[in-house]
């Protein structure tokens, strides 16, 4: 815990100082362990083949005020490559990768994939479906991923260094991302 220092009125707090209340959710001030929520607009996501576009909302956010609305036309993945910060992202110690999809007028097939170091070596999730109007957490298990041969083929060259991040969403929706996350 922090040290304890001065009270607001100038005097001193006595004992530890307990932080409490809400994580920020100001535009550049990050959430921990949040790779990306948004607040500053579409950091970069799109649509890997053109299949949708995106766009920053205010809807549907499950952390902070904002979310990413994709609207799909075709199946595709959506997300981001380096040298999108904060990519490339180490991933010595992570564990999962989470992030949160709001369906609004149709379901989706979902799926995450991760292309890690300097050859982009693709791994990706198996595809789960969400109905219409509903929010799900899409989460992978990073290790299990990674020791996969259905999910990567062959064992990525440098698993440390996650270069692209993207998500599965079908065709003919529109969708809500939000609180892309690492535990």
């Amino acid at each position: 815990m922090p040290e304890a220092g001065p009270a607001a009125d100038g005097g001193a707090i006595d004992g530890p100082t307990v932080l409490t209340g809400p994580v920020s959710c100001a535009p550049g001030i990050p959430v921990p362990g949040q790779l990306y929520g948004f607040e500053d607009g579409v950091d970069g996501w799109h649509a890997l083949h053109g299949g949708g576009t995106v766009a920053p909302s205010g809807s549907f956010a499950t952390s902070c005020s904002a979310s990413l609305q994709v609207t799909t036309h075709l199946d595709d993945w959506y997300g981001v490559a380096t040298p999108a910060p904060p990519l490339p992202f180490p991933m010595t110690g992570v564990h999962k990768l989470l992030l949160d999809v709001t369906s609004t007028n149709a379901g989706t097939m979902e799926a995450i994939a991760i292309q890690f170091g300097s050859d982009d070596h693709w791994c990706q999730s198996a595809f789960t479906h969400a109905g219409p109007g509903t929010t799900t957490t899409v989460s992978v298990d990073v290790g299990a991923l990674l020791a996969s041969p259905a999910a990567c083929g062959s064992p990525p060259s440098d698993p440390t260094s996650m270069r692209a991040l993207w998500v599965f969403l079908s065709g003919g929706g529109v969708f809500y991302v939000d609180n892309v996350r690492t535990e």
